[in-house]
């Protein structure tokens, strides 16, 4: 049976037996772990763990068992009958395998899983019935700001490794700690607490031992001031009839209650609002523990540190990931009061170097470095981010010994394969010089720190401004995207209807295949008067070069779905004068359709052909040369779905009614319409785009122009964003 282990079988090993065994199919699901059950207070849950790729003629279910490492199948004879003893409700429904949805009919069990075993085996969850996209009391609170926001950077030696022979991965270097930077700032934009540590063993634990000490120390100085009310205040309180939260009116006067800032001690009203609606706002119990870049390097350090460290070892932590080893945020359960440490990341806000970001900051932005270093010779010397010989050094001992700033070529980066600009080093020796540095350690240090304190300069100055225009707090956010969405969904009052068919769901995911790029002709030449290859006989050809601004804007400012999601079935369809259907329509439909193009269009379209399809090229499509390619490579890769843009005919294709319109007038033939989805759009985008344009025209700081083209760039990815990427780590 090909070596395979039946003690339990791996589940990695499912592939191989069904090979084996081509008549068999087996679906594996898998009870949610007792420890993961209490962390989420809910009741454990059945998840897919394996599925096939096609049900065959024997197909199994079996149930995995866990129980103190130990592991065996059970037989699920009717997976029906088993999942819906999971439910309350007691009507025979039939479960997809794939995504443990129910179905009504063994028909419509049979047309979804056609669709549903694409994307694997995943237990999904869709939004309730009626449930919208809208600034409401979930997300109220993400008005609280934080008191205190604590900045971090390490720094590590590379100590070389030996070389790992034949392996495909090499490891080149080891990452020792050396030292660790922290900078805590109040919600006001002041200093609070700089912590800069050096040492040559348990950095780690310090850093956790401090971070744990000042976590404890900053819950204890945040401000928790009673309400204060200025005549004008008391006055306006009076006036208003409606919400400042919600924008719903009060049913009578008692019904309002006074909202107000708690960091703040005077004039800290800041509107009438509902009860419920206040009592949506509450406190911040989490502190944030932000770095630049900080998920694809300290974050490494600091989970093997918060791990290791004997106060963190009981403790829950969640993460949001985004690879098996980069996360998106993270956060570290205290289990007092609801106390919480939460790791960000800023380069997820600016995907940009430090180095860059800093250099479009003023003096003003600046006056968190300023504080630690009042002397205007370190200012200047300071306020851009200066370079480090990380491979030069091979320990902390080399640090402590070397008494001059190494010589320029020590500063060479094999990541950037490139050494500092003569300028750039020219200022390091000025550092040095200038702070009296004594020794490597002391410029390490000062380098470290004044890190640190850019960035938290310019996180600072975005929370400002962020706070300023919309009224929310940076750091309940883990990125630029889910900011710019919710700012969005604030500044518009939208609402935004969910899909709660699954069905209905996977039909719009089926629609997305990607952008086309390629190039259609590989050599172009001009021939125009002025160049020694001008030929006055041929006619005059010219090569444009043709860009488009703000395509990401442009796009979010049409009409969007917003509602009213409903199937439209073939009959209907095929009676809708599609020609005449714009993109500026109240009404919009997706479709399904078979679509075919004339043989007289051939070599009109021949160049960029209309419809592009994600399919697995059929082999008479290739070319002799192709074909020749094809002999040498894994039949698997051939089989592999691409993007193509093609002459041939289309079936069971999704596409936008306007864009079908388009592809109609350009020639295009319709050969049968499937099924479709009628919706309500409007442009509800647009009003924030544009103000976030006219805030771009009105500011002259390069800082608050990069903060602003961002925030108008990003709702893009929350619109296509594929929620089968959030998946529970088991």
């Amino acid at each position: 049976m090909g070596n395979l282990e039946y003690e339990p079988m791996k589940v990695c090993d499912l592939p191989r037996f069904e090979k084996l065994n081509p008549t068999i199919s087996i679906t594996v699901l898998c009870v949610e772990d007792e420890a993961d059950k209490d962390a989420r207070g809910k009741k454990r849950t059945i998840f897919p763990l394996y599925c096939p790729q096609e049900k065959k003629e024997h197909h199994i279910t079996l149930l995995l068992i866990s129980d103190e490492g130990r592991q065996h199948y059970v037989l699920v004879r009717d997976i029906h009958a088993f999942l819906a003893s999971q439910s309350r409700n007691e009507h025979r429904r039939f479960y997809c395998c794939y995504c443990l949805n129910r179905l009504q009919t063994e028909e419509k069990l049979e047309e979804h899983e056609k669709v549903c075993r694409q994307f694997g085996a995943q237990k999904t969850e869709y939004a309730k019935p009626g449930s919208y996209e809208v600034f409401d009391s979930r997300r109220f609170p993400k008005m609280q700001r934080v008191p205190f926001t604590a900045y971090y950077d390490w720094e590590s030696v590379l100590v070389p490794l030996p070389a790992d022979g034949d392996a495909t991965t090499v490891r080149t270097q080891r990452h020792d700690p050396v030292g660790y930077s922290i900078v805590v700032v109040d919600w006001q934009g002041n200093v609070v607490r700089t912590v800069t540590h050096s040492g040559e063993k348990d950095v780690g634990k310090h850093f956790v031992d401090t971070v744990l000490e000042l976590e404890k120390e900053l819950w204890d100085m945040r401000p928790n001031f009673p309400l204060h009310m200025s005549a004008q205040q008391q006055a306006d309180f009076e006036r208003v009839t409606s919400c400042y939260l919600c924008g719903k009116g009060f049913k009578s006067p008692q019904d309002r209650v006074r909202e107000h800032e708690r960091l703040q001690e005077r004039d800290n009203f800041r509107g009438p609002a509902h009860a419920e609606c206040n009592s949506a706002i509450k406190r911040t119990t989490f502190l944030p523990l932000v770095a630049h870049n900080g998920f694809r390097y300290d974050v490494h350090h600091v989970f093997r540190a918060f791990i290791q460290h004997p106060k963190l070892v009981d403790k829950r932590v969640t993460v949001l990931a985004k690879t098996h080893d980069t996360y998106r945020s993270a956060t570290i359960f205290l289990g007092e009061e609801g106390r919480s440490i939460k790791l960000l990341d800023s380069f997820q806000f600016f995907s940009s170097s430090l180095d860059g970001i800093t250099k479009n900051l003023q003096d003003e932005d600046l006056k968190l470095l300023f504080q630690e270093y009042p002397d205007p010779q370190h200012q200047a010397l300071l306020r851009q981010k200066g370079v480090f010989c990380y491979e030069h050094v091979r320990s902390y001992k080399q640090l402590c010994d070397e008494t001059r700033l190494p010589p320029r070529e020590a500063f060479y980066s094999s990541l950037t394969r490139a050494l500092p600009s003569e300028e750039e080093y020219a200022r390091a020796q000025q550092v040095w010089d200038g702070l009296g540095c004594r020794t490597l350690l002391d410029y390490m240090t000062h380098y470290l720190k004044s890190d640190v304190l850019l960035l938290a300069s310019f996180f600072t100055k975005f929370k400002a401004m962020t706070y300023a225009k919309y009224g929310l707090e940076v750091c309940h956010f883990v990125s630029a995207s889910s900011l710019s969405w919710c700012q969005a969904l604030k500044f518009t009052k939208a609402e935004v209807q969910l899909i709660d068919d699954p069905d209905m769901y996977q039909f719009f995911e089926l629609q997305k295949r990607g952008g086309m790029s390629c190039v259609m002709k590989r050599y172009a030449e001009a021939n125009v008067p002025g160049p020694s290859t001008y030929d006055p006989s041929l006619p005059n050809k010219y090569l444009y070069l043709w860009d488009v601004n703000a395509l990401y804007s442009h796009e979010m400012c049409k009409k969007l779905p917003v509602g009213d999601f409903k199937w439209v079935d073939a009959e209907a369809l095929a009676l809708v004068d599609w020609k005449s259907v714009s993109e500026d329509d109240n009404t919009m439909y997706t479709v399904e359709v078979d679509l075919e193009y004339d043989e007289s269009l051939f070599e009109s379209h021949n160049e960029w052909p209309c419809a592009v399809e994600r399919c697995t090229v059929p082999r008479e499509w290739y070319s002799p040369y192709q074909q020749e390619l094809a002999k040498n490579l894994p039949e698997g890769q051939l089989k592999q779905p691409k993007l193509v843009a093609h002459l041939g005919p289309r079936k069971n294709y999704i596409v936008h009614g306007a864009v079908l319109a388009r592809y109609l007038q350009l020639g295009m033939r319709v050969t049968r319409f499937h099924r479709g989805v009628r919706y309500r759009q409007e442009s509800w985008l647009k009003s924030y785009i544009e103000d976030l344009m006219d805030a771009r025209k009105k500011t002259k700081l390069p800082f608050e122009v990069q903060a602003l083209v961002a925030a108008r760039v990003h709702p893009y990815s929350p619109l296509n964003y594929c929620n089968r990427g959030h998946r529970i780590p088991s």
